[in-house]
């Protein structure tokens, strides 16, 4: 850890710190406590922190390590949160701002910035459609920039190219097939991380039909009957 905490005659104290790790733990949550982006993240970072104990700006450059699994939910499901829920306090009056008035309540909170470079030993899941159990899980390799402002944008950048996964296909709960995904499929990201542009190819082995439909198409079987 290098740098500390800045001030002026022992007021308006500034963050001016920086950790730098080969062994970090970046990420550790489950869906309930965040559902854009989840899950275990272990690598090598290097962390800054700058600006004031309300307002705090992070920006985080890691790359990768074994341990690390990742999920990146891509699906349209939308949360319903009623504005009775939300509420602004300033907290040496007390005051409770209504979501009308939020332009009279400045915002606080953290910017959070993140270069992440995904190596092939990160595990990485994302989930087209969790209800139906649509879930692509692989490994691959990208550059990824997260940013999380203050107000609650959340925005995703950059792409990510598989080298091997599983993609779990699913039709109403009654069709459940798994794909072997090919090596060099692309997911990009260009900012709405539910707008993924999503280019894979995979395959089904295994797969085993009678040939009847396709010969009575031509009218073989009979034929191929009375050579038999």
């Amino acid at each position: 850890v290098t740098g500390g905490l800045r001030h002026t005659q022992m007021k308006d104290f500034k963050l001016d710190a920086r950790i730098q790790s080969d062994e970090f733990i970046l990420l550790n949550t489950k869906k309930a406590e965040n559902a854009d982006y989840y899950g275990t993240g272990i690598g090598r970072a290097d962390v800054r922190f700058s600006g004031d104990f309300i307002n705090t700006d992070i920006y985080v450059n890691a790359t990768t390590k074994a341990g690390t699994r990742f999920v990146i939910p891509v699906d349209d499901e939308v949360g319903d949160v009623s504005n009775s829920f939300v509420r602004f306090v300033k907290k040496d009056e007390g005051k409770v701002f209504k979501v009308d008035d939020l332009s009279s309540a400045s915002l606080t909170g953290v910017n959070l910035s993140m270069d992440l470079e995904v190596k092939e030993e990160a595990e990485v899941k994302i989930i087209f459609d969790e209800a139906q159990g649509n879930i692509m899980e692989g490994y691959g390799r990208g550059n990824i920039q997260l940013n999380i402002t203050r107000n609650g944008e959340f925005t995703v950048r950059g792409d990510y190219e598989i080298e091997n996964g599983k993609y779990l296909f699913t039709l109403m709960n009654f069709v459940n097939k798994p794909f072997n995904v090919k090596r060099g499929g692309v997911i990009r990201w260009t900012g709405d991380p539910l707008d993924a542009q999503i280019d894979i190819e995979a395959d089904y082995a295994g797969l085993r039909t009678s040939l009847t439909n396709f010969l009575t198409e031509y009218g073989l079987t009979g034929q191929l009957a009375t050579e038999a």
